[in-house]
């Protein structure tokens, strides 16, 4: 192993039940908390009213990452007092929680097949959580009201490659998260996870981010422990990278200012999880190309969130946005 694999790999062990990272506790200087689940049956969690001094950010998807597969109602309640509001989870959705809001809690009311549950706080699990009890708010459905720019329904996107054939080979993803900001406004995050099936190269050109980076690599929610794949991973530049391989369920911190890639899914013989977490408002860094650096951003082939119907072009000016401000 090498200084950067050893310091900045954590490979997940089956003894842990399902997957769940805690930051520093497992990979020194990490912000970064998140576990992965698969919820079978009706369920209340977390119990009470909490806030936190990072943002929160919850993940609701199919077993298959399929949204046509998703079969639940979860209640989501987020203020509390005469500002609670409980939002209506009844398809693929993600649902930011910003620093110091409060949220009650989260009601797996009905589990007509089972739930891939993901509650990612972008912090170390040592922070403390303000917590206080209370009974869960009456009502359901989504009103539209105050915390409606924190839930985002995902709608079904193909992956087109990130910067066009030359950069990224064009491969089908079914998956959940948010593409930041564009999306969710005031979101410092982009999301993105999902199955790959089938062997294909991401971003073949090293580049590095202004913030920190996770990638995580796992079997299906069901089974994640069992993987069937070969996956090369490079960190570092030039006489300092260092190439190694994912073969079982892994965590990969990039931080900021890390030259990383290229990634190779070089053998895929049974379908894996795959997740990007970036803790900036978008996708994007400086790739460095052939004919030099270049600050290379991408959002996909999404409409702008300041000008439905225009196509968008990445101008950043969502970024600027805060969710009690926007206006839909």
């Amino acid at each position: 192993m090498g200084k950067l694999e050893d310091t900045l790999v954590y490979r997940f062990r089956p003894e842990g039940g399902q997957p769940c990272f805690l930051g520093s506790a497992q990979l020194a200087g990490s912000d970064f908390t998140t576990g992965y689940e698969l919820v079978k049956e009706p369920q209340i969690r977390d119990p009470g009213f909490r806030r936190q001094t990072a943002d929160e950010y919850l993940v609701f998807g199919a077993e298959t990452m399929n949204a046509r597969d998703f079969d639940a109602e979860i209640l989501v309640t987020l203020g509390r007092g005469e500002e609670a509001e409980v939002y209506l989870i009844d398809r693929p959705a993600t649902v930011r929680i910003p620093a110091g809001v409060w949220r009650g809690c989260v009601d797996f009311r009905r589990v007509g097949k089972p739930v891939f549950y993901q509650d990612m706080r972008m912090q170390d699990a040592a922070v403390p959580v303000e917590q206080t009890e209370g009974k869960p708010v009456s009502g359901e459905g989504n009103p539209a009201r105050k915390y409606r720019n924190l839930v985002y329904y995902n709608v079904a996107e193909r992956a087109k490659g990130y910067f066009g054939q030359e950069f990224h080979e064009n491969t089908e993803t079914e998956g959940v998260g948010i593409r930041g900001a564009c999306q969710i406004p005031g979101a410092k995050a982009y999301l993105g996870g999902g199955f790959t099936k089938q062997a294909v190269r991401i971003d073949p050109f090293p580049h590095k981010h202004d913030h920190d980076e996770y990638l995580a690599f796992m079997g299906a929610p069901g089974s994640p422990f069992d993987m069937d794949v070969h996956i090369e991973m490079t960190l570092g530049l030039g006489e300092e990278a260092e190439t190694f391989s994912v073969d079982q369920p892994t965590i990969i911190h990039i931080p900021a200012g890390t030259w990383h890639c290229p990634l190779d899914f070089m053998r895929v013989d049974k379908p894996f999880f795959f997740e990007v977490v970036l803790q900036q408002g978008n996708f994007g860094g400086i790739y460095h190309m052939p004919d030099g650096d270049k600050p290379i951003y991408y959002n996909g082939m999404i409409d702008c969130i300041m000008e439905p119907g225009k196509h968008c072009n990445c101008c950043q000016r969502c970024l600027q946005l805060e969710w009690d401000t926007f206006k839909k």
